[in-house]
């Protein structure tokens, strides 16, 4: 199993964030492209804070 904690200096963390996109109107309006174009750029800022996704869903 890999150690997902981050140690520094004198602490140490383990940070977990839940992202979830609503819009204002109960139908879809994210289309496929939209979501994976958000994908790869999550994914493009994750990289750049050494970072990484546990688990996606586009549903």
């Amino acid at each position: 199993m890999k150690n997902d904690f981050v140690s520094k200096g004198r602490s140490v963390s383990d940070l977990k964030v839940h992202l979830v996109l609503t819009t204002k109107y109960r139908h879809k309006v994210f289309t496929g492209e939209m979501l994976t174009r958000l994908h790869v750029i999550l994914e493009e800022l994750l990289t750049q804070v050494a970072s990484y996704a546990l688990e996606g869903s586009q549903a």
